[in-house]
């Protein structure tokens, strides 16, 4: 995002929601942990090792009554990202998590 300027996810989130009249939310989980860029690492096992307890959600509070997440990428390449960020809800009780994405890498890591 800090070398775009933008968080392209976000902007595809808010047209999915506005379309489909489901909320939105970018608050629900937060990464903690500084991360080295997925991009810098080769192969999905360190992308994965990577993001290890990089993600928690922001408020035990939250998500409470959410039984359903959608998370919204732009690419996804070994789905390690999202893959952390699932599991990370699913460890609060959200009993279902999907993802769509725009593009999905198909390469060898």
């Amino acid at each position: 995002m800090d070398q775009r300027g933008f968080n392209q996810a976000w902007e595809l989130t808010q047209a999915v929601s506005e379309a489909s009249g489901n909320p939105s939310c970018n608050s629900l989980i937060e990464r903690i942990r500084n991360t080295i860029p997925q991009t810098e690492l080769a192969g999905a096992g360190a992308r994965r090792k990577n993001l290890k307890a990089a993600f928690a959600i922001r408020d035990s509070k939250t998500g409470r009554n959410v039984c359903s997440v959608t998370i919204i990428d732009d690419v996804v390449t070994t789905a390690a990202t999202v893959s952390a960020m699932a599991a990370c809800l699913k460890q609060q009780g959200i009993l279902r998590v999907d993802v769509y994405c725009v593009a999905r890498a198909d390469i060898q890591l």
